[in-house]
């Protein structure tokens, strides 16, 4: 299995192009976040005592795994979405009372996601993502958290899987009718691994980090052209996660 990020996060609203968005987990197993990621007290405008808790996804999904483990990875979803969620709550509470404003949402309303993945020890891959999203209402925030399972079909072909922003200009790729993306869909990388399936034991691990860091890259130049995702940078890395083993960066 290969797994590439972008290196673009938010931190307190703010994009930061150079974020290593890729973590190891254990041996086999890694995740990463995308969105607004961190909501951090700035010391040059509060007192040493913290105002708010601090959150830091990056912080948090470590933090969890140490003390659940992964050992049932379809139960360990739905933990993960309500331990992230009440650590979160405890930032926006702090955050409201200080009259700080909240942290930006994309279209969907969605504030970060988790992309959390491993090679189970029966040599089966297995990937989930948790969504963390808020509504406003007259009392208050609504803080609610999802999570979902990818299906074991994606892991029978090579054919690119993608979530957040970069879903919607794949999507746009493989079946949409934006003229302007007319002279992208017969690119080769589009029509062998967006459009079409290819057989899994025919890519090498090198080739699907080539192509993923391909559509990253297009997808950072074209994401402009969806209202509210222009939230990708060019830049990217990229893990295999082997059958057994340890997890290795690829350059």
């Amino acid at each position: 299995m290969v797994v590439c990020a972008d290196k673009r996060s938010l931190v307190d609203g703010t994009p930061v192009d150079d974020v290593a968005k890729l973590r190891p987990l254990g041996a086999l197993a890694g995740f990463t976040c995308v969105g607004a990621t961190a909501h951090i007290p700035d010391s040059r405008f509060f007192p040493p005592l913290e105002p708010f808790p601090p959150f830091d996804c990056f912080d948090e999904v470590p933090a969890f795994v140490a003390q659940h483990q992964l050992n049932d990875f379809a139960a360990s979803l739905p933990a993960l979405a309500n331990f992230l969620r009440d650590d979160f709550t405890l930032t926006i509470r702090g955050m409201e009372q200080l009259r700080i404003p909240l942290p930006p949402r994309d279209a969907n309303n969605i504030h970060f996601r988790v992309l959390i993945f491993r090679m189970a020890a029966s040599q089966k891959p297995e990937m989930g993502i948790v969504d963390l999203s808020y509504v406003p209402t007259p009392t208050g925030v609504k803080i609610t958290a999802s999570h979902t399972a990818v299906d074991d079909a994606e892991f029978q072909t090579a054919r690119l899987f993608s979530f957040g922003s970069a879903n919607y200009i794949q999507n746009e790729l493989r079946s949409g009718r934006k003229k302007s993306f007319e002279q992208f869909r017969n690119l080769a990388f589009v029509q062998d691994f967006i459009v079409n399936r290819q057989p899994v034991n025919e890519v090498t691990k090198t080739r699907a980090a080539e192509v993923s860091r391909e559509f990253i890259k297009f997808a950072s130049e074209h994401s402009k052209e969806f209202t509210g995702f222009n939230d990708i940078s060019a830049d990217s890395d990229c893990l295999v996660v082997p059958y057994t083993g340890q997890i290795e960066p690829l350059p």
